[in-house]
């Protein structure tokens, strides 16, 4: 990792929260199950629907491949997690985009996963911070602008384009405070707990960690 790399990482620090392997087994389970489901919908849509798109054609074999990819990286995060940091900060961009695509290609089907997305960036914020809830929504953000256009639906049906947009708006507005408070918290619990309340110094819990 080049020096650039290494500290663009560290400013956001979604490697470094405590129970962080933890936290990326539970999303790499979830990830492959989403992935699996939307797989499911889009072979459904492929075979009960006529005139569709190469874009949508192409669309389950992303799910496929996405939800392979999860599997893996399941099974390193178990393994070897000091190798898996690079992986985090990829699914955590391409979480948000992977829906956004799904939303964008089959917006009949998955037109209603829109609060799908809104989990993925709240739950990245309350897991790992608010900075890593400005990269998934900044990706999700940036997906969203160059994919949504180019489905014919989103275009045409206001009220869809709308909310959806309203939600992107207001997700960090809403949650930001509360997810930094609960970090705040957490903090500070932490560190009650490692020290000694007459002295402020470190005790055996945080000499054992």
């Amino acid at each position: 990792m080049n020096g650039r790399y290494l500290a663009a990482i560290s400013y956001i620090g979604a490697h470094l929260v405590p129970h962080r392997d933890l936290h990326e087994i539970d999303r790499a389970l979830q990830r492959a199950v989403i992935s699996c489901i939307l797989f499911v919908l889009m072979v459904w849509q492929a075979f009960t629907s006529s005139g569709l798109g190469p874009v949508v054609l192409v669309l389950p074999v992303v799910a496929t491949a996405y939800a392979a990819a999860a599997l893996v990286y399941l099974k390193i995060i178990r393994t070897q997690p000091s190798r898996a940091v690079m992986a985090q900060y990829a699914f955590i961009v391409l979480d948000p985009v992977l829906t956004v695509l799904a939303l964008a290609g089959m917006p009949l089907v998955l037109g209603c996963l829109n609060p799908l997305l809104l989990a993925q960036i709240v739950r990245c914020g309350i897991r790992f911070g608010m900075r890593t809830l400005w990269l998934t929504w900044g990706s999700a953000v940036v997906a969203s602008v160059i994919l949504l256009p180019l489905s014919g639906l989103w275009l045409l049906y206001d009220p869809l384009t709308q909310s959806y947009i309203v939600m992107l708006v207001i997700t960090p507005i809403l949650f930001g405070p509360l997810i930094c408070h609960g970090h705040r918290v957490t903090s500070d619990l932490r560190a009650a707990a490692m020290s000694d309340p007459l002295t402020g110094l470190g005790n055996r819990r945080m000499l054992f960690e």
